[in-house]
């Protein structure tokens, strides 16, 4: 970023070697020392190190008569690190039921939880429904009220495409020690058009985190039957 003295009209200053200094909204970001102006302007590296809208303030030290100069937000989208399917379609999952219950019917119960394992993670959720996105670092498909079966971001702060499961609004980071907790009734035969949390979903994450499905299969007034697995760490 370049740091100008201006005046009143927004001309540069030439005269100005006052020293300024640099924050930013973004706490974590990685910031240069403070610096004097040369010929009335400077430019000084920052780098924002999570994702989410941000913003970089310069202030003058010298001279604290002088307003802070803040920038516009700048968006950060943080890569997608690893990326894994939900397990299991639920079809071959009420076989599996019938072959120990044989009372065991439709729907069959859908439990998902992911655990967040780092501060700043963002998750992209792809549903199977209407087609795979081709990259999910660039999602083209997004998630909105008329467009259910679109790809939802969490932890971007951006409540237009998805907002996280237990949050009122989307949060910018999810922090470590979040669970996801996905469960809904799954109907069968499966259908695209009918929208849910199951198996042969796409997930993306920036950092790595954990995972633990489940399915309940039902016969009439009791389960089935259950599936489970233990957590499994992904990534780093």
């Amino acid at each position: 970023m370049t740091v100008n003295a201006v005046d009143a009209g927004w001309n540069l200053v030439n005269t100005v070697t006052d020293k300024v200094s640099i924050v930013s909204s973004e706490l974590n970001a990685t910031l240069p020392a403070n610096a004097a102006l040369v010929a009335g302007t400077r430019s000084f590296s920052v780098m924002l190190n999570m994702a989410g809208s941000w913003t970089v303030t310069a202030t003058d030290v010298t001279d604290g008569g002088k307003t802070p100069g803040t920038s516009s937000l700048v968006t950060v989208k943080a890569p997608v690190a690893e990326e894994f399917f939900l397990p299991m379609p639920e079809q071959q999952i009420l076989t599996a039921f019938t072959t120990i219950n044989s009372g065991a019917t439709t729907p069959i119960t859908a439990v998902f939880s992911i655990v967040v394992t780092m501060s700043g993670t963002v998750v992209t959720y792809d549903q199977w429904e209407n087609g795979y996105e081709a990259d999910l670092n660039n999602p083209t498909n997004l998630w909105s009220g008329a467009n259910l079966g679109g790809t939802q971001i969490w932890g971007d702060g951006d409540d237009s495409n998805g907002i996280c499961p237990g949050f009122a609004h989307d949060p910018t980071g999810l922090v470590a020690g979040t669970v996801i907790a996905l469960r809904n009734d799954v109907v069968l035969p499966r259908v695209s058009s009918s929208i849910f949390y199951d198996g042969g979903d796409r997930v993306g994450a920036t950092a790595g985190h954990h995972r633990v499905p489940g399915r309940l299969g039902r016969h009439p007034g009791t389960r089935a039957g259950q599936r489970g697995c233990r957590p499994q760490h992904l990534g780093p």
